[in-house]
């Protein structure tokens, strides 16, 4: 009956301490990296996809951010002038530049 008794005690230890080893996995500052291939992801596309980011393709995008099996397999952040951005927009005809349309309409 001791034997069975420590058998059980032991084994409730291990079980929480495979429990807790496996909840300090998660991230508290950071996330796990891996590679896009690892997880089942195409490095080509993900690079392609964050080019044509890059380039404003698809508007002002600042970063990308791909999570797959709770490790991080792709991140990229982008940078714009956006001082520089609006300042262009703000001079150029349309909706951003409320003088434009005043003195059109004037």
């Amino acid at each position: 009956m001791i034997r069975t008794t420590q058998f059980l005690a032991l084994s409730a230890a291990l079980l929480s301490a495979q429990s807790l080893a496996a909840q300090s996995a998660w991230p508290t500052k950071t996330w796990p990296s891996t590679t896009p291939a690892s997880v089942g992801l195409d490095a080509k596309i993900l690079t392609a996809f964050g080019a044509d980011l890059a380039a404003g393709k698809y508007g002002y995008v600042d970063s990308m951010l791909v999570i797959r099996h709770g490790k991080v397999a792709f991140e990229r952040t982008y940078k714009h002038d956006y001082d520089r951005i609006y300042g262009l927009e703000a001079r150029a005809p349309g909706l951003l530049n409320g003088n434009n349309i005043l003195d059109k309409a004037g």
